[in-house]
């Protein structure tokens, strides 16, 4: 059962405040002020075994306004499947995106913006069929359904997300 939100009388703080520019936004949306603030705390069910499958080195994605490359090679991020090999995912070190440098039409003050469709993910890691030797491997994604995944980018925790597509992860490599 999710926890019950806390309210408590809305302190005049500072300007420019989170807080206060929530409650200034209130009350230019419901033509009154705000009386209380509820503080919302959401269980959030994430998942917690994945397949590790390398280290991230590059995307290409195509954001509508042409392909661009995001290098990751250095940078700490690890490339991740859920067990069933139908989800991928990103994990830790510096997922940062420069989405200035992206054309996007987005509104880039969003907390979570649409990048593009993925064309492309490398990735480095040793397999049994190359006898361990440290590879880049790269997949194309959509290359036989034309159904892509969508990169979306969390600009608050500078997080990358791999969303929908037609892959599948398998002994031979990512897919469709």
């Amino acid at each position: 059962m999710p926890a019950k939100p806390k309210q408590r009388k809305v302190a005049r703080r500072r300007r420019n405040s989170g807080l206060e520019s929530a409650a200034d936004l209130y009350e230019q949306f419901h033509g009154r002020p705000a009386s209380k603030v509820t503080e919302l705390r959401e269980i959030v069910s994430e998942r917690t075994e994945y397949a590790e499958l390398g280290k991230l080195i590059q995307l290409i994605v195509d954001t509508g306004r042409g392909q661009f490359e995001l290098p990751f090679a250095g940078k700490g991020v690890k490339l991740a499947s859920s067990p069933n090999g139908r989800q991928l995912y990103f994990h830790g070190g510096d997922q940062s995106i420069d989405l200035d440098s992206l054309k996007l039409k987005a509104d880039l003050q969003k907390d979570q913006v649409e990048i593009g469709r993925l064309v492309q993910v490398s990735y480095h890691t040793r397999k049994g069929f190359h006898d361990f030797e440290p590879i880049e491997y790269w997949h194309p994604l959509g290359e036989e359904s034309g159904i892509r995944p969508l990169l979306a980018y969390d600009t608050l925790n500078r997080q990358m997300w791999a969303i929908g597509g037609n892959y599948q992860v398998k002994p031979e490599g990512i897919v469709d």
